[in-house]
């Protein structure tokens, strides 16, 4: 019995042994999930709430212990940005959906447009047709009307030549039959008396009944052989006076005509002296333009050289009269209109000199308004370039834009210098003469020295906003 004691005590050492080291060993591993499961776990936790604090074990598997499922409930990455692009993909589908409505709405508003347009475009077609129609028939009415009225016409301008004709040798026979009897002269004579009458009144509307009765009539007074000459002389001076009308009614045609082959001739002179006055202008301009870049070069020059301005004008000014008398006489505009020399003023009646002078103020009143129109072109070109920087100049500053603006200045000093030496194109002795003797610019020049300081005073201002 003690044997088996002693064995069984033995055993249960063994197992004692073997448990406490089980034991041991589940502690080690208890300490590991502490430290680490426990820890990692809570660290989590505490990520997600943004809240770190020391405690002890314990309060940490209390923590977890008491946790809800829902917080401990994880998604994936790429579950997420699935998630997050179907979101984006859906809302982009919203706003296309949107949009197609309201483009499905814009065309069914064209489409609606459409439809009423081509509805009206049929209407104003029909109608269109039916004034045609209308039109068609008044017209074929009135042809057939002017057809009508012109036989009518033509058979009375027959009925009255007959009738003339017939009157006309009844006359001659009169006049050219020897001196009748008085049996035979007296159912005549009231008929050349009614002609003479009729050629004296002018009138040419006789009528056949009434030759017929006054050749018929039976209740005639007759007359002598001295009355029937007299009315024959009579006759013979209405037909002289209508001659004579007819004469002068052909040269006032003559007359007519000339005048206007005259009238058309000189329309031709007009166009062609039109012609080569825009040439002449336009040629004008550019030498203006040409002389207002040079005249800016030179004054360039004459400040890097560090001299004045009048010293230099003295020095040139003996040289530079003759070449500008020679401009002047270049640019005279009767080389092109022909215009009258110093010899032959006397030769020359009053009438033409006023024409001619009556064609120089036309030419300069064209020239002045070829000039107003050129200036107002180059003047709103300017005025909108202006516009143009200053609306750009409200979005955003530039250095681009200074440099527009000092280009606009440049130009506008140039337009002003080409207008301070413009030289009208009809420069004469006269007109030189009258304008020296006033001392001022013409109208085109002193307005369009005024339009362009003020276009250069906006460009100014303009550009110390900038």
């Amino acid at each position: 019995r003690v044997e088996e004691l002693h064995h069984e005590l033995l055993e249960e050492k063994e197992l004692t042994a073997s448990l406490q080291s089980g034991i041991e060993k589940l502690k080690s591993q208890n300490e590991i999930f502490k430290e680490v499961v426990i820890d990692k776990f809570y660290h989590v936790r505490q990520r997600s709430l943004d809240y770190f604090c020391d405690v002890v074990l314990e309060e940490k598997c209390e923590c977890l212990l008491n946790d809800s499922n829902e917080m401990w409930r994880f998604q994936d990455y790429q579950d997420t940005a699935t998630n997050n692009y179907i979101n984006s993909l859906e809302t982009e589908f919203e706003i296309m959906k949107k949009s197609v409505n309201n483009l499905q709405n814009r065309l069914q508003v064209g489409l609606d447009i459409e439809a009423h347009l081509k509805k009206t475009i049929g209407d104003v077609e029909k109608t269109s047709i039916v004034s045609v129609e209308k039109i068609r028939n008044h017209v074929s009415g009135l042809v057939e009307q002017h057809s009508h009225y012109r036989a009518d016409i033509k058979n009375l301008l027959d009925q009255w030549y007959a009738e003339l004709k017939s009157i006309n040798d009844l006359i001659v026979e009169k006049m050219f039959r020897p001196e009748p009897t008085r049996a035979s002269s007296s159912p005549s004579s009231p008929i050349q008396e009614k002609e003479v009458n009729e050629s004296e009144c002018k009138d040419v509307h006789v009528s056949g009944d009434s030759s017929l009765d006054s050749l018929t009539d039976p209740e005639v007074p007759v007359s002598s052989s001295s009355e029937t000459f007299d009315t024959s002389k009579a006759l013979s001076l209405a037909l002289q006076e209508k001659v004579q009308t007819l004469l002068l009614l052909s040269q006032q045609d003559e007359r007519h005509l000339l005048d206007r082959n005259v009238n058309a001739l000189l329309e031709k002179r007009v166009v062609e002296l039109q012609r080569n006055l825009l040439q002449v202008t336009n040629e004008k301009v550019k030498a203006l333009m040409e002389l207002a870049a040079l005249k800016q070069e030179l004054k360039e020059a004459i400040v890097a050289q560090g001299r004045r301005p009048d010293e230099i004008g003295r020095e040139k000014e003996g040289g530079g009269g003759s070449k500008i008398k020679s401009m002047l006489k270049r640019a005279s505009l009767t080389r092109w209109v022909g215009g009258v020399e110093g010899d032959l003023h006397h030769d020359k009646s009053i009438r033409d000199v006023d024409f001619t002078s009556m064609k120089i103020e036309n030419a300069t009143l064209k020239e002045s308004l070829e000039s107003m129109n050129h200036l107002l072109c180059s003047v709103q070109r300017l005025r909108i370039s202006l516009e143009k920087i200053k609306e750009s100049a409200a979005e955003c500053a530039d250095d681009a834009l200074t440099e527009s603006v000092d280009r606009i200045i440049a130009e506008g000093n140039l337009l002003k210098t080409a207008l301070g030496s413009s030289i009208p194109v009809v420069s004469g002795g006269v007109t030189a003469g009258q304008k020296g003797g006033s001392g001022g610019y013409e109208c085109v020049t002193a307005v369009g020295v005024e339009m362009v300081e003020l276009l250069i005073t906006a460009a100014d201002i303009l550009k110390h906003q900038l």
